[in-house]
C-alpha cells in the first residue's frame, strides 16, 4: 500500500526521476530477496525535503556496519540508491534485522 503525506507538488524533473528509481529499486529488492507478503511505500513531502520510505514484512538481512560496505557485501542495489540519494545532497538510511523484515528511508532536499 502506499500513504503520501504533506502537499503533493511536482518536482524538478531529474529529482522526480531518482525518487522514482530509488522506489523502483526497493521495492525490486522486495521482490527479489525479501520473501514478504507485504510492501508499503510512504511517500512524505515536507518544506525542506522528500522523505521516501519502503517498508517490508520479509526475511530481513544484517545490513553492513558502513555504508561503504555496501558493494563489498553485494548489495549493489542498496549502493546504487544511497549513491543516488547522496548525488542530490541527500542520505539513505536502511534499517533491517534478519527475521524483522527492512525498511528502506530515503531523504532527498527540495531546496
Amino acid at each position: 500500500s502506499a500513504t503520501i503525506i504533506g502537499e503533493e507538488r511536482r518536482l524538478a524533473p531529474d529529482l522526480e526521476l531518482a525518487a522514482y528509481r530509488i522506489v523502483q529499486q526497493a521495492l525490486a529488492n522486495v521482490v527479489a530477496h525479501a520473501g514478504a507478503a507485504q510492501a508499503w511505500i510512504e511517500v512524505r513531502f515536507a518544506s525542506d525535503g522528500l522523505t521516501l520510505g519502503v517498508r517490508d514484512d520479509g526475511r530481513g538481512f544484517r545490513p553492513p556496519d558502513q555504508p561503504s560496505d555496501l558493494a563489498a557485501a553485494g548489495h549493489f542495489g542498496l549502493m546504487g540508491m544511497r549513491e543516488r540519494a547522496m548525488l542530490y545532497g541527500g542520505r539513505l538510511q536502511i534499517d533491517a534485522a534478519a527475521g524483522q523484515g527492512a525498511t528502506i528511508t530515503a531523504w532527498l532536499p527540495l531546496a
